[in-house]
């Protein structure tokens, strides 16, 4: 497990090579984005969304489940780096390259994962619909929530987002998470982590409200699902 939050990691070499060939996002937006602004990170996460995406799927296949890999793994980037985002301290020009920086890790990650789980060798039945209609309406709706979760993280206060990225993102122990942000106790974590999911709790709500008239699939109340990755 990588153990280095996002926001401390500079864009690889390979990631600026990459970057180099694709717009990068205004830097007007990125500093509001930042900042803190709603519509700057919601802006920003739509302009990110396609060309993380892309990149997750020239690096784990665009067909059958590497389709299916490659959605999942862009979430998680945006995930990571909506956390990450007021913490940025590098160059507005420089922001694609740090999150396809981000993507390439999250990318080897799940090469790493693939490589320790078995695979049965199923053959696909050709029914016309793409892999991503295939999938189970249950785990649409998980996925759903992770985007959510990822938006509304953006929104909590400094503390309550470093003690979710470590724990539910890099997956650190509560242990770990307090050593790391120098907190008194575990106890701490745990209260922090309490809070911070009341407000995501709370954050939801009022998303649910605000939009329950025009997404269907949001028209319950439910916690933000947070996955470690």
């Amino acid at each position: 497990m990588d153990e280095v939050a996002p926001s401390t990691v500079p864009a690889d070499s390979r990631a600026d090579a990459t970057a180099r060939h694709l717009p990068n996002p205004d830097s007007r937006l990125v500093r509001a984005a930042v900042a803190g602004d709603p519509n700057a990170i919601r802006t920003l996460a739509g302009f990110l969304s396609p060309h993380v995406f892309r990149y997750c799927a020239v690096r784990l296949g665009s067909a059958g489940t590497g389709a299916c890999d490659a959605q999942d793994c862009a979430q998680e980037v945006l995930q990571a780096v909506l956390i990450a985002l007021p913490r940025y301290r590098y160059r507005p020009d420089r922001f694609l390259a740090f999150v396809l920086g981000i993507a390439g890790q999250k990318v080897a990650d799940l090469h790493r994962r693939r490589a320790r789980e078995p695979v049965a060798s199923v053959p696909e039945v050709g029914d016309g619909l793409s892999p991503w209609a295939r999938r189970d309406p249950d785990e649409l709706e998980r996925l759903e929530h992770r985007m959510q979760a990822g938006v509304l993280l953006a929104r909590l206060p400094m503390p309550h987002r470093q003690v979710l990225a470590l724990r539910y993102v890099f997956g650190l122990t509560a242990e770990e998470t307090a050593e790391r942000l120098g907190l008194s106790s575990v106890a701490a974590v745990r209260s922090t982590q309490f809070r911070a999911l009341a407000r995501l709790r709370v954050l939801l709500t009022e998303r649910n409200a605000r939009y329950a008239n025009d997404v269907q699939i949001i028209g319950h109340t439910a916690e933000p699902e947070l996955v470690p990755v």
